[in-house]
């Protein structure tokens, strides 16, 4: 069916989510910790309270339902943006109950899609204050036409116009995706050639939320004393796709409790990552 604005406007049903500190382990591996045996990715895979990398928050209540209710063309469905905010610190087990709104939506008219402004908002079970707020941008390239305005949203942030302050390099297993995608985002795009060259790519390319939480946690490595709690808010764009065995490259520029990062593909000296932002709580 055709996206409306009283499709929109509709609300979606509260959902509850369950994970425990096996999960929280399986998540780390799969934005590559522990993949040389550095002795700073332990904390996160070994003990019985792992530290928890706050963009775990994007997968712990994986629901993609809305797409379905919305009658979206899910093939043609791009992940612009990304942005966590921390109310309190991601504990390594909870479960969470999850509550899906459509906040903005903006028309591009027909045959140029809409982008839609989806927020999450997930609160622990039997606790009225919320843990973590999402906002995904999502652009529905087939779903343009619908009466919105024309445009919207939230003003990216701005990356310094000077040398970055840190820098982080690693190679994307060729497993990579194979071991994300067990945290919940099954789109057969990662892990599946014959669909990835059928939607145009040469090679299954890596989770743009799987490149997220890499970027993340080389930020808080390099710049935040390895200290994910301290973690109040994290944003990003996504650019350009990642493929399994390229370099990455986190460079970041520090401002007190303001981080500002990119992502860069080393082979391609393309920006896969842009306009990303980290606000820290004080130490």
């Amino acid at each position: 069916m055709p996206l409306t604005l009283e499709s929109l406007a509709s609300p979606f049903p509260e959902r509850t989510f369950h994970y425990d500190v096996e999960r929280t382990r399986l998540y780390a591996l799969g934005i590559g910790l522990g993949q040389d045996g550095a002795a700073e990715d332990l904390p996160y895979l070994i003990g019985p309270v792992p530290r928890v990398v706050p963009s775990m928050a994007t997968v712990v209540a994986w629901d993609d339902s809305w797409i379905d209710r919305l009658g979206l063309d899910a093939t043609r469905i791009v992940h612009g943006e990304q942005r966590i905010t921390l109310h309190q610190p991601l504990p390594p087990a909870a479960t969470l109950c999850s509550s899906v709104r459509i906040v903005e939506a903006v028309d591009k008219g027909p045959g140029k899609g809409a982008l839609l402004y989806v927020e999450t908002q997930l609160r622990q079970e039997g606790r009225a204050v919320p843990l973590a707020t999402l906002l995904s941008t999502v652009f529905a390239r087939g779903d343009g036409g619908f009466g919105g305005p024309p445009k919207g949203g939230p003003a990216p942030h701005v990356i310094p116009d000077r040398a970055w302050d840190h820098q982080r390099r690693w190679r994307v297993a060729p497993n990579q995706a194979h071991l994300y995608h067990l945290s919940g985002d099954q789109n057969p795009l990662h892990i599946d050639p014959d669909f990835a060259r059928a939607a145009g790519f040469p090679a299954p390319i890596l989770h743009g939320l799987c490149s997220y939480g890499m970027a993340l946690r080389a930020v808080i490595a390099e710049a935040v004393e390895d200290a994910p709690d301290r973690v109040a808010h994290v944003a990003g764009r996504f650019t350009a796709p990642i493929f399994m065995g390229e370099t990455l490259e986190a460079r970041i520029w520090a401002d007190g409790d303001t981080l500002s990062f990119q992502l860069v593909v080393v082979e391609r000296d393309v920006v896969a990552i842009d306009r990303g932002l980290l606000l820290l709580r004080p130490a």
